[in-house]
């Protein structure tokens, strides 16, 4: 393959510039750190920048020698030259439980494969938040205390992130701040959602940049509550710093179905989709994927590759089917949801993704069976 180049943010512990691999080892004085993996057949190769100060000055972020720059600022650098040499946008990426460090780097290969490799893609740039998950399955509440305990260094990064906006650009050039904010999209898998509702519990938002911190945002197989974007809600507060949200749903999702049996969990986002959809929300949309995961299950067509195991299609089918991916294309491209195509429109704001992109097409009798009970479960 060819080799490429994605960018890393971790609270997992970190010795003498590499990564301990070890089961929810934070890093030590909650630092974060800040890199760069090269993807080859080779073996991949992370290198981690070097380390910053408590405080950091972002005002010649832009001006000065690159390699006088350590931490973040390094890491904003290195994202605002990709982006401008490349003319492509950013995904910044939460991960489930479940997960070494060994395993995020196939889980990028993965989403690189879905989502950047794709003729016409808007996403070049992965930016990977790497939180210590473990590596056993039958530990999911250790991996879930992780997640939550992640959350204020999410925070601690995204307080970096607008202060970057905010400082780096200077006083004069502010619509510049907001063209480069605006190529920061994000996507929050499975578990990772309960990291981002503890972000959300927690985090202040910087009055002193005005504009949003993200363009889209997909929550995929959300593993959190159903309710979760009531008004009295923290995670209601990413619509206030995300220009859209747009969060997948699946009833056939057996992931989400063991959350709720051994997690003893209260019914999931993931699964189910929200308990209601409020009025007035016009930047939060919901997504049936659940014909097109049932489909996927017999038509090796509609998936990537059938040779990814652990990666089951019910749970992963945002690195695994490719209409999801042609779906999230276009959201990446930031077409308004009404003249987003392959959709059919459920009630405000609640959509069914067609098997196929073009939903008028002629159909077989399963992919109508399919459909339309998707639509009724979904309806009711």
């Amino acid at each position: 393959m060819t080799a490429y180049k994605h960018f890393l943010v971790t609270n997992r512990l970190a010795e003498d510039g590499v990564i301990v691999d070890a089961d929810r080892q934070f890093s030590k004085k909650d630092e974060l750190n800040f890199g760069e993996i090269e993807f080859s057949d080779q073996g991949n190769i992370t290198e981690l920048y070097p380390v910053e100060g408590d405080s950091v000055d972002y005002r010649d972020c832009l001006t000065k020698a690159k390699e006088e720059l350590k931490g973040s600022a390094r890491l904003f650098r290195e994202l605002y030259e990709a982006v401008e040499s490349s003319d492509k946008e950013i995904l910044l990426v939460i991960h489930g439980y479940y997960h070494t460090y060994k395993r995020l780097q196939k889980t990028a290969s993965l989403i690189h494969r879905a989502h950047v490799m794709p003729e016409g893609s808007n996403i070049g740039h992965l930016l990977l938040f790497s939180w210590p998950a473990g590596d056993q399955l039958d530990e999911y509440e250790k991996d879930q205390t992780s997640a939550k305990c992640s959350g204020r260094h999410f925070g601690k990064f995204i307080s970096e992130w607008a202060s970057f906006l905010n400082e780096a650009f200077g006083d004069d050039d502010s619509d510049r701040a907001e063209t480069f904010a605006a190529k920061m999209n994000m996507v929050v898998a499975s578990m990772g959602n309960q990291l981002l509702e503890s972000f959300a519990s927690q985090y202040e938002y910087n009055p002193n940049f005005k504009e949003k911190l993200f363009k889209d945002v997909i929550l995929t197989a959300a593993d959190i509550d159903r309710d979760a974007f009531d008004a009295d809600r923290p995670l209601s507060g990413l619509l206030d710093i995300a220009d859209q949200v747009l969060c997948h749903f699946n009833y056939a999702d057996n992931l989400l179905l063991l959350s709720e049996t051994i997690g003893g969990n209260s019914p999931r986002l993931g699964k189910w989709g929200p308990t209601r959809v409020k009025e007035g929300l016009d930047n939060l949309t919901f997504l049936d994927v659940a014909a097109t995961v049932l489909k996927g299950f017999v038509d090796p067509e509609l998936v990537f590759s059938k040779d990814t195991p652990g990666y089951p299609i019910d749970h992963a089918y945002f690195t695994r089917l490719k209409r999801v991916a042609e779906d999230s294309q276009q959201v990446f491209h930031h077409i308004d949801k009404a003249d987003t195509t392959g959709r059919v429109k459920l009630g405000k704001d609640k959509y069914y993704l067609c098997i196929g992109r073009d939903c008028l097409k002629i159909k077989s009798d399963l992919d109508i069976a399919l459909e339309n009970f998707c639509v009724e479960r979904s309806m009711g």
